[in-house]
This record gives C-alpha cells, structure tokens and sequence, in this order.
C-alpha cells in the first residue's frame, strides 16, 4: 500500500484512500440496490403477468369442463335424446305383460347389427311436423322366446309426450303390439 501512496502522490493518504474507496463502493452498492428495487419490481410484473394467464388458462378449462357436460347431458340425459327414449322406452317394454309373453322373460334392447355382428349406435331421426318436434327411434329386441323390432316416437308440444310405442316380433309368425298410440286419427 506505501508504494501505491508514492506512486499517486503526496495528495493521496491512507485515509483520503480509504474514504475514496468507500464513497466508490458506496456508490456502487447504491447503484445495485436500486438495480435490485427494479428487478424486484420486474419480478413482481412478470409474476402477475404468469399469474393472469394461468387463471385465463384455468377458466378456460372450466369452461370447457362445463361446455362437455352440457353436451353429455343434452346427448344422454334430456328428453331429447335418442339415448333416453331408448332407455324409457325399453324399460316400458320390459314391464308389459303382453311383450313378456311375445318375447320372454327377459328382453334386451340394442341398436343396428352389423356385418361383423357388432352392435352400432341407435337408428333414429329427428325432424318437425306441423310446428311440432318430433324424434322416432327405431331399435332392435331380443328375448328368450323370440326376436324384433321396437319403434318409439315422441313429440313436443309444451313438454316431450309420447306419440306412439309399438313391437313386432320378427318370428314366424309375425304379430305387432302397440303399448301407446296416441297419434291422432288421419
């Protein structure tokens, strides 16, 4: 260190260095803080800017979480549906007397056979008449005594009622059952 002093010169002493020094690390040390008071707030922007859009990413998941109920629900659930018309209809069956004698004991319901015998979705057709929705389903029944066909259709007036249930055995002898006929007459 004395022969840094000699060098700089007489003006320089232990104690003007050592304060020069200070003030330049002083400063440097206030330069830094503020550096790090800006970075703490970069951080934070940054931060809530993550922040947002994960929450837009989490209400858009939610809504479509929701959008995919609603279409399950319109698709299985609602009157609507080929699916429930299925199920009410086959449970109608299933409760006759008359088609427990046609069919047997137990029924099963199922829709279109295939080639490969597998079984596909439900033959049915919505469409409008005289102002009035309508949806028939038309499936197949197999029971222990014979095979045939159910057709089901409902019709929406204020609520969704049923316009006709009807069977037909596809045995040898062909014979035709109608739980519900509510159409009216031509």
């Amino acid at each position: 260190l004395r022969s840094f002093s000699r060098l700089v010169g007489t003006c320089f002493t232990r104690q003007s260095l050592i304060f020069q020094c200070s003030f330049v690390l002083q400063r440097r040390f206030q330069q830094f803080l503020t550096l790090c008071k800006d970075y703490r707030k970069l951080f934070a922007v940054v931060q809530k800017a993550e922040n947002t859009f994960f929450y837009v990413v989490l209400a858009a998941s939610v809504g479509a979480l929701g959008l995919l109920g609603y279409v399950l629900f319109e698709q299985f659930f609602s009157y609507e549906s080929p699916q429930k018309v299925f199920s009410t209809a086959l449970s109608m069956i299933r409760a006759d007397e008359r088609c427990q004698e046609l069919f047997g004991s137990s029924i099963a319901g199922y829709g279109e056979e295939s080639a490969r015998g597998r079984r596909r979705f439900l033959a049915h057709q919505k469409y409008e008449k005289d102002g009035r929705q309508r949806i028939r389903v038309v499936f197949h029944l197999k029971g222990s005594k014979a095979r045939g066909i159910a057709q089901a259709e409902m019709e929406k007036e204020d609520s969704w009622q049923w316009r006709f249930l009807l069977v037909q055995t596809q045995s040898p002898s062909s014979e035709t059952h109608v739980l519900i006929d509510n159409r009216e007459p031509a």
